[in-house]
C-alpha cells in the first residue's frame, strides 16, 4: 500500500513538472524575448527528473548507488539552474559571483557523482551556498519593490522549507517512520504554482506594454506621416516663390541651380526684368533652414518684389532691412546680393553675402566683389554699401550663398571661394549653364558623397 502510495506520489510529481516544463517552454518560443520562461522550463525539467531518480533510488535493489549518482549530479544541476532563474527574472547579471558558482557546483557535482554517499555532506554544503545566494537576490528584489518579488519569495520558502524538513529527518531522524517522509514533492508544486502565477502575470505584463508600444508608435507613424505631408506642402509653397525659368532676356544668358539641405530651405533667388533689356537679380540665405528658414524667404520674397526696382540695390537692402527688423523675427537674419545689371555695367550691393565673383572674358581672370555688411534685420538705417563695375560682352557674374563656399568633404576641409574662382575661370563659359555645372561638379567631387550641410544656391549671369 505504501509503495503504491509512494509510486502515484511519484508518477504525480514528474508529470506535473514536465506538464508545466512544456507549457513555459511554449510560452517563451512565443515570446522569446521572455527568456524566465525558457530557464523555469529548464529548471522543472531537472526538478523533474530529480524528484523521479530520488524515488527510484529509494525502491531500487542493488542500482541504488547508480541512481543516487545520477540523482546528485541532477540535483546540482537543478539548484544552478534555480540560481540563474532568480538572476533573470530580477533583472541581473551573472558575473564574477555566479561564474564562481558555476565552478563550485561543477566540481561538487563531479565529487557526488563519483561517491554519492560519503560525500553527499559536500553536496549539502552546496546547495546551501545556492539556497544563501537565492535568499540574498530575492530579498534585494523585494526592497526595490520589484514586481512578483513576493510572490517569488513565498514560492522559494515552501521550496527550502521542504528541503530542510528532508534534510532534518536525513540526518537527526533517520529510523523515525513519519506519515509524511518525503516533503520534496509538496514544496516543489507550492513554489511551481507561485512562480507559474509570477511569470503569467510577467507576461501579460510584458504582452500589455508590447500593445501600448505598438499603439504609441501607431501614434508616432500617423503624426510622422502628417509631419511628412506638412513639410511636403511647405516644399511645394517654398518652391513657387522661385521663378519657373529664366528671364527672357536677349543680352544676358542666366542659369539658376539650388540644392537644398532640408526639404523647406533657407536660400532663396528672384529676378525682375527691367525696361532697357536690364535685370534685378537677388540671391539670399536666411539663418538656418527648414521651417524658420522658409518663413523668412517668404518675407524676403514678399519685399523684392513689392520694392521700388528704380532704386539703386543698396537702397532695396536697407528698406528691406528696417521692415524685418519691425517684424521682431528673434534672431533670425537673411543674408542678400542685389545685382542690378545693364548693358554695358552692374551695381552690386550684398548684406552678409559672399563676394560676388567676376570673370573677364579678356584676360580670364576672376575678380571678387567684396562688401563686408550686415545680414538684413541685423539693424535699421544700415548703411550698405553700393559696387559699380563695367562689363564686356561674355563677362560672366556669378553671386552664390555660402552653403557653396562652405561645402565640406570627409576629411571636415572646406571647398571655399579659392576654389570656385579656380573652377570658374578655367571652365567651359560658352554659355551661363555649363559654367554653373562646372562648379557643383567640383563641389560633387570635393564632398565624395557627404551631404550638404547647408543651402547651396548659384546665378550666373553671362553677357551676350
Amino acid at each position: 500500500m505504501e509503495s503504491s502510495i509512494v509510486r502515484d506520489v511519484q508518477v504525480l510529481s514528474t508529470g506535473v513538472l514536465g506538464a508545466f516544463a512544456l507549457l513555459h517552454l511554449i510560452l517563451y518560443l512565443q515570446q522569446r524575448s521572455a527568456r524566465s520562461n525558457l530557464v523555469f522550463s529548464l529548471v522543472l525539467v531537472f526538478a523533474a527528473l530529480s524528484t523521479y531518480l530520488d524515488f527510484e533510488a529509494g525502491r531500487a535493489l542493488g542500482m541504488e548507488h547508480t541512481l543516487l549518482r545520477f540523482q546528485r549530479v541532477t540535483s546540482m544541476i537543478w539548484g544552478v539552474l534555480l540560481y540563474l532563474l532568480v538572476l533573470v527574472f530580477f533583472g541581473r547579471r551573472v558575473g564574477t559571483e555566479g561564474r564562481i558558482l558555476f565552478g563550485m557546483a561543477a566540481l561538487i557535482g563531479i565529487l557526488v557523482f563519483l561517491d554519492p554517499v560519503r560525500l553527499l555532506p559536500l553536496g549539502h554544503v552546496g546547495s546551501g551556498v545556492i539556497v544563501i545566494l537565492i535568499v540574498r537576490h530575492t530579498a534585494a528584489a523585494i526592497r526595490q519593490g520589484l514586481p512578483n518579488a513576493k510572490t517569488i519569495a513565498v514560492g522559494l520558502g515552501f521550496l527550502f522549507l521542504s528541503m530542510l524538513y528532508d534534510l532534518s529527518l536525513d540526518m537527526l531522524f533517520p529510523d523515525v517512520d513519519l506519515t509524511i517522509s518525503n516533503g520534496y514533492p509538496f514544496g516543489i508544486m507550492a513554489f511551481l504554482v507561485a512562480t507559474s502565477w509570477a511569470l503569467g502575470r510577467d507576461t501579460e505584463a510584458v504582452h500589455r506594454r508590447l500593445a501600448e508600444e505598438a499603439k504609441a508608435r501607431e501614434l508616432s507613424e500617423t503624426e510622422l506621416r502628417h509631419r511628412q505631408a506638412d513639410i511636403e506642402d511647405a516644399r511645394r509653397l517654398q518652391q513657387s516663390f522661385l521663378p519657373d525659368c529664366p528671364p527672357g532676356n536677349r543680352t544676358m544668358d542666366v542659369c539658376f541651380r539650388q540644392k537644398m539641405a532640408m526639404e523647406v530651405g533657407g536660400d532663396y533667388y528672384d529676378y525682375h526684368e527691367l525696361d532697357g533689356n536690364a535685370l534685378l537679380l537677388a540671391v539670399g540665405d536666411a539663418t538656418g533652414h527648414g521651417m524658420r528658414g522658409g518663413l523668412m524667404v517668404a518675407a524676403v520674397k514678399t519685399l523684392f518684389q513689392t520694392a521700388d526696382t528704380t532704386a539703386p540695390p543698396d537702397e532695396i537692402l536697407r528698406q528691406a532691412s528696417d521692415v524685418i527688423k519691425q517684424m521682431k523675427l528673434q534672431s533670425m537674419f537673411m543674408g542678400l546680393t542685389v545685382v542690378r545689371i545693364e548693358s554695358g555695367g552692374a551695381q552690386i550691393a550684398a548684406a552678409g553675402m559672399p563676394p560676388v565673383l567676376v570673370r573677364r572674358s579678356a584676360t580670364g581672370l576672376v575678380e571678387r566683389i567684396v562688401q563686408k555688411t550686415m545680414p538684413l534685420g541685423a539693424f535699421r538705417d544700415f548703411p550698405y554699401e553700393r559696387a559699380s563695375i563695367d562689363l564686356d560682352a561674355n563677362d560672366v557674374i556669378l553671386v552664390l550663398s555660402d552653403g557653396l563656399v562652405e561645402c565640406f568633404n570627409p576629411e571636415r576641409d572646406q571647398l571655399g571661394l579659392d576654389r570656385i574662382a579656380e573652377t570658374l575661370a578655367t571652365s567651359d563659359a560658352s554659355t551661363a549653364d555649363a559654367l554653373v555645372h562646372a562648379i557643383l561638379e567640383r563641389a560633387d567631387a570635393w564632398r565624395r558623397g557627404a551631404r550638404y550641410e547647408d543651402d547651396v544656391t548659384l546665378a550666373a549671369v553671362r553677357m551676350v
